[in-house]
């Protein structure tokens, strides 16, 4: 019998600490997105759209055109780019009227990740969203995400105090 109980205790540990680190996972992701959203916001808005153009193009689809290495350089200094010659870099340029795009060396690496993580998920929003209803689905995923994670959490403490 001890050694069930034994065996059920190991088990429920292993548990509880798989579940924790799903939920800090979890947890890290939603902050990449909405940090990425903030900034967004705060730098890109006045240029940009993910789904329309606006004085720069939509931004839409820019992970399958470009790799995030690229995308961190041309977001930090496209001029540095246009400037070193880099082919996209001057295609990009001139397709835009050669419009300048302002430099972001004040972002990090990691910040600007961030962004292209809020792109991307604005643009799977999109796409799964009936036309006309972008904002509602946006909410449903987010209640649902929400959800998830109350539920994980009560599942913890639930494991938690039956393991003490």
């Amino acid at each position: 019998m001890r050694n069930i109980s034994s065996v059920l205790g190991k088990l429920a540990k292993t548990m509880s600490v798989s579940l924790m680190l799903l939920f800090a996972v979890t947890m890290s992701h939603a902050q990449d997105v909405k940090e990425g959203q903030t900034l967004f916001k705060s730098k890109c808005t006045t240029c940009h759209s993910v789904t329309k153009k606006v004085v720069g193009p939509a931004l839409a689809g820019m992970t399958e055109r470009h790799d995030e290495e690229w995308l961190v350089k041309w977001i930090k200094n496209s001029q540095a780019l246009v400037a070193a010659g880099d082919p996209t870099a001057v295609q990009l340029f001139e397709e835009n009227n050669k419009l300048v795009m302002t430099a972001f060396t004040d972002l990090s690496d990691d910040q600007i990740k961030n962004i292209i993580a809020y792109v991307k998920d604005e643009e799977a929003k999109a796409a799964e969203a009936p036309a006309g209803g972008v904002a509602e689905a946006g909410a449903a995923k987010t209640d649902d995400a929400n959800t998830f994670m109350i539920v994980g959490l009560i599942a913890i403490v639930v494991l938690a105090v039956v393991i003490i």
